[in-house]
């Protein structure tokens, strides 16, 4: 009894959705008409991801962190959140960041660009201090690092500098949206079919007596 009363409901379903499948069609189609226009009429949020690498570290931060490279590692990480500001984000070498009005490709890269060319200022600034501290022999006698780690660490900067090297390396850029057009899409594709389905069983119910 429970099969034949199961196929009756199923048929009964199926009558009452191809006799009303003009309008199911229709709702189906502004469904979709709606989703298409507020996936191009409304601002969507893009998330703009770039990998990073470092190359060296100023020497303020080879002195603090006694050779300790996740210690480093923070200090510019603190320097990139400071210089960027508040909406981006640094976790295990990768900087990632919300936005509605994303930049070009070309302008996020002039951008770090300008970030690396400040750094190297400051670094390449600071290594000539050390190596000027140094020479004059009033470096202090109770500092608990070998000064000459430090004459050596800041040689090697100003060598990597003069090379070219940066200390920062931007690379793997990608700017893509959080939500693709393909899943707005079916979204309204389910919705349509919900509110087609629902409309057909209600006037079915409701109106057909």
């Amino acid at each position: 009894m429970t099969n034949n009363s199961d196929e009756t409901d199923l048929f009964e379903l199926f009558n009452i959705l191809r006799k009303y499948k003009t309008s199911i069609f229709l709702i189906l189609i502004f469904s979709i008409i709606l989703g298409l226009i507020f996936n191009f009429s409304f601002k969507q949020p893009y998330e703009v991801r770039i990998k990073i690498f470092y190359n060296y570290h100023p020497v303020s931060s080879f002195h603090e962190c006694r050779f300790n490279q996740n210690c480093m590692e923070k200090k510019t990480d603190q320097f990139l959140s400071s210089s960027l500001g508040f909406e981006w984000k640094i976790n295990n070498q990768l900087l990632t960041s919300d936005s509605f009005q994303p930049l070009s490709e070309k302008e996020y890269f002039n951008l770090f660009a300008n970030l690396n060319e400040k750094r190297i200022k400051q670094i390449s600034k600071e290594a000539y201090q050390y190596l000027d501290y140094i020479n004059s022999q009033k470096l202090n006698e109770n500092l608990q690092i070998d000064p000459t780690d430090i004459f050596f660490y800041s040689k090697k900067i100003i060598d990597e500098i003069s090379l070219g090297t940066p200390p920062i390396i931007f690379h793997s850029l990608e700017i893509k949206r959080k939500f693709s057009a393909i899943l707005f899409i079916v979204f309204s594709i389910l919705m349509g079919l919900f509110l087609g389905v629902t409309q057909s069983l209600f006037r079915n119910k409701y109106f057909n007596k």
